[in-house]
């Protein structure tokens, strides 16, 4: 970033230039037609004036430099170059993300040059996208997929604005997920016990587990000396290929936490059928998929995508309110919340890396720590309740003590 001073030589004022070309500091001198004496402020106005016309000078020379090394190159070109250098960082789901994202920003954009793109037209973009009936949050996406691939030009030095620091700010999201109160969810273990999805539904519920990490439980994971059950892995299905893996969401995902009862009895269950069917249909079981807790009578995993279907599908042929399988998380927080249990607690056992993140879902449930700070809050302010009238006899009876203390050591 160039800036710029004055000097005093000889009896006169010289502007300077401060820059730096390839990493190296220089200056530059500019002799100003004033005389040193009572002129500085002359001079200051004189060398301001110098240091537009070198800024705009030096931009218009980055310009043309740009201009003539990429003068064909396409903003998808440069958000294709991101995503296959991030592929080589991240997860294969991750990047699958990213390509999916990327083939409407393709179809969108299509030749646009890199150069021609600002923030008005990324604007345009993503109002293509509401039109479309995307909400902000899911529009937010396509952003994080094209912000850092700006950011990446930019320092690469394949444009000098970044388009993204001019778009118009996303609308904050107040979600709030739908959920099943305790009395709902008594209902649908009822009536899902004894079926293929008992295991995976009441785990999700009693857990708040993600639907991979419920997918991607192992016999490995659960510690039936020391009662605990780690969460360290998951399965998902992209483009109906079953993923397996062991990087999950975020660091905060990998979590021990104690083995309840009821569902380390649900886990006995399972084990002892699993070692039945193993011996039953030993000749056609899925012996890779041995490990696995979630898996068929001949070892075929649960498909993350048959998830959600069958357990939407089970609730409409039972007559039960319509919740998205991963709502069964939600609906395992907003329980601990709304009976006690603090929200750090609860960040904990859902594995969210950020506290915002568990707050800003879950903190309009905690009516409990409400109540508490109503009743603090009234005892403090409120001369008619109870408490402060408890409050107030109290002190006065201290008053009293304190006064006939003072009273003896005088005498």
């Amino acid at each position: 970033m160039s800036s710029c001073g004055v000097l005093q030589r000889n009896g006169k004022w010289y502007a300077v230039i401060y820059y730096k070309e390839k990493g190296i500091s220089k200056q530059k001198r500019i002799a100003t037609p004033y005389i040193a004496k009572g002129n500085k402020k002359k001079a200051l106005n004189y060398a301001q004036n110098e240091l537009i016309k070198f800024q705009e000078l030096e931009n218009n020379n980055k310009i043309k430099t740009i201009s003539a090394e990429n003068r064909n190159l396409t903003f998808c070109d440069v958000i294709e170059q991101y995503i296959k250098a991030k592929s080589a960082k991240v997860e294969y789901s991750t990047t699958s993300g990213y390509l999916t994202y990327f083939k409407k920003i393709k179809a969108y954009f299509k030749k646009t040059l890199l150069k021609e793109v600002d923030g008005y037209m990324l604007d345009d973009f993503y109002n293509s996208l509401r039109k479309a009936g995307l909400k902000d949050i899911s529009i937010k996406k396509y952003h994080e997929v094209i912000r850092p691939a700006m950011k990446l030009a930019k320092r690469r030095r394949l444009i000098i604005d970044d388009p993204c620091e001019y778009t118009e700010p996303f609308k904050k999201s107040n979600f709030r997920p739908t959920i099943y109160n305790a009395d709902e969810l008594k209902v649908l273990f009822e009536k899902i016990a004894g079926t293929r999805y008992e295991l995976p539904v009441k785990i999700a519920a009693f857990y708040g587990l993600r639907k991979s990490e419920v997918l991607g439980l192992k016999w490995d994971a659960i510690d039936f000396i020391n009662k605990s059950i780690s969460i360290k892995h998951k399965v998902i299905t992209i483009k109906k290929e079953i993923v397996r893996s062991d990087e999950l969401k975020t660091e905060a995902s990998y979590r021990t936490l104690p083995l309840i009862p009821y569902i380390e009895e649900l886990l006995l269950k399972e084990k002892d059928r699993q070692e039945e069917n193993k011996k039953k249909f030993a000749s056609v079981f899925k012996w890779e998929n041995k490990d696995y807790i979630m898996i068929d009578e001949v070892g075929h995993l649960l498909r993350s995508d048959n998830l959600g279907t069958r357990f939407g599908q089970f609730l409409k042929k039972n007559n039960l309110k319509h919740i998205r399988f991963h709502d069964l998380r939600h609906s395992c927080a907003s329980l601990l919340v709304a009976n006690g249990i603090g929200i750090k607690q609860v960040q904990d056992w859902l594995g969210h890396s950020n506290f915002l993140t568990t707050a800003n879902v879950y903190s309009h449930l905690d009516y409990s720590s409400k109540l508490e700070s109503a009743e603090k809050i009234s005892v403090l302010l409120d001369n008619n309740s109870p408490q402060k009238q408890q409050v107030d006899y109290d002190e006065y009876q201290e008053f009293l003590q304190w006064k006939k203390r003072k009273s003896d050591m005088e005498m």
